[in-house]
């Protein structure tokens, strides 16, 4: 089951990380809020990890948000 919703999400993932690094900026948030997460999993906090989890994914959807909304104004 795992690796079956794994394999139809991974592209879904990779296309979001694609638009999401177009922004510099974002991408190094994005990743300190991964070291985030993974220190409040090292230090057994699953309420931080939740929190922060939480808090990137409406980061990067709000990212992906703006840059969709760029690429259906821009007139090339």
């Amino acid at each position: 089951v795992l690796t079956h919703t794994r394999s139809k999400m991974a592209p879904r993932a990779e296309r979001v990380r694609l638009l999401a690094v177009k922004n510099g900026s974002r991408r190094d948030e994005a990743m300190q809020e991964h070291e985030a997460v993974m220190q409040a999993f090292r230090n057994r906090a699953p309420d931080d990890a939740r929190r922060t989890w939480r808090k990137h994914l409406l980061n990067s959807g709000a990212e992906i948000c703006r840059v969709l909304q760029l690429q259906d104004t821009d007139p090339e």
